[in-house]
């Protein structure tokens, strides 16, 4: 726990280190309490194909895999990743008048929280050991263990 450094560095005693003393303890239980929740969402679902699968990709673990086995329930009834997306409401919109064609923001017509937990994967990609925040693989990471191409020749 961290609470035990506030007790006994001498920095502390002051207003202010109380009060910093009785943050740190309210993290620490937030921190335990999250613990407790991962662990009882990550039993609930040990047994579903999806949710181990979609933890597969990049930026998504636990907690966002868990919303979106339960927002989106069967995937199977999606005859392509284009419909699920569209009923996700990540699709661009779309406006289309003889040979003018435009695409606007995403139509936001789904789940809120399912536009969400994608949000918070893509942007946990920046953050993860060996992606780019494309969500691309970096190049050292897809290289790893392979000898180098040979460059091609100019034109």
């Amino acid at each position: 726990m961290r609470a035990h450094l506030c007790t006994t560095d001498a920095r502390f005693h002051s207003a202010y280190g109380q009060r910093l003393e009785s943050l740190v303890v309210l993290v620490d239980a937030f921190d335990a309490e999250i613990a407790d929740l991962t662990d009882s969402i990550a039993h609930e679902f040990r047994d579903h194909a999806g949710y181990r699968a979609i933890q597969q990709v990049p930026g998504i673990g636990p907690i966002i895999a868990a919303i979106f086995v339960a927002e989106i329930g069967d995937v199977h009834r999606f005859t392509s990743a284009a419909h699920l997306a569209s009923w996700c409401g990540l699709t661009p919109r779309h406006r289309e008048s003889d040979t003018t064609v435009r695409r606007g923001p995403i139509t936001k017509q789904g789940s809120k929280l399912i536009r969400w937990a994608a949000i918070e994967a893509a942007q946990r990609l920046g953050h993860e050991p060996g992606c780019t925040p494309s969500g691309n693989v970096s190049p050292s990471v897809a290289t790893a263990g392979r000898s180098p191409r040979p460059p091609s020749p100019a034109s």
